[in-house]
C-alpha cells in the first residue's frame, strides 16, 4: 500500500471517529437544554451558567461545538479526547473568563443550574435548590 493511500485511510479513520463523537453529543439524553425532556435535548438553543459570575444565556449549537473546539486546542487538545461526560467551559459573554458550562432550568423550581456528571451515583440534572430530577421521574415511570 503508498504512502498516500495509508495517510487517506488514516484521515479517513479520524473523520469518522470524529463523527461519532459529534453524534453521541448531540444525542446525548443528559445534554444541557432549558428545560423539556432528554429528546428535546439536542434541538433548539442550549442554556449556559457561568460558574464564576452566575451569568446565565443562551448559545446556539454551532457556536457552542466551535467554542468547544477552540478551548480544546488552547488545551492542547481534540473532540475525540474528550471523556463521556466531561465538561468543557467556554467564555461567559458577561465576565469575559471561560467558565460557562451547559445548564439546566429546573421545571419543578425554576433554578437555573450548571449540569452535574461529577457524581455517578446520581443524576446530573438533580436540582440543587429542590432536589427534583426530570429523568430520574421519566425513569421512574
Amino acid at each position: 500500500m503508498e504512502d498516500s493511500q495509508k495517510k487517506g485511510l488514516i484521515v479517513a479513520g479520524i473523520c469518522l471517529v470524529v463523527a461519532i463523537v459529534v453524534t453521541f453529543a448531540f444525542n446525548n439524553p443528559f445534554a444541557g437544554s432549558s428545560g423539556g425532556s432528554g429528546g428535546e435535548a439536542s434541538a433548539g438553543p442550549m442554556l449556559m451558567k457561568c460558574s464564576e459570575c452566575g451569568h446565565t444565556f443562551e448559545i446556539s449549537r454551532e457556536k457552542y461545538m466551535a467554542e468547544v473546539r477552540e478551548a480544546l486546542k488552547k488545551q492542547g487538545k481534540q473532540m475525540i479526547s474528550l471523556r463521556m461526560g466531561e465538561r468543557v467551559a467556554i467564555t461567559c459573554p458577561d465576565c469575559g473568563r471561560r467558565a460557562a458550562y451547559q445548564a439546566k432550568k429546573c421545571p419543578e423550581c425554576g433554578y437555573i443550574f450548571i449540569l452535574d456528571y461529577s457524581d455517578s451515583d446520581d443524576y446530573p440534572d438533580r436540582c440543587p435548590e429542590c432536589g427534583y430530577s426530570e429523568y430520574e421521574s421519566q425513569s421512574d415511570n
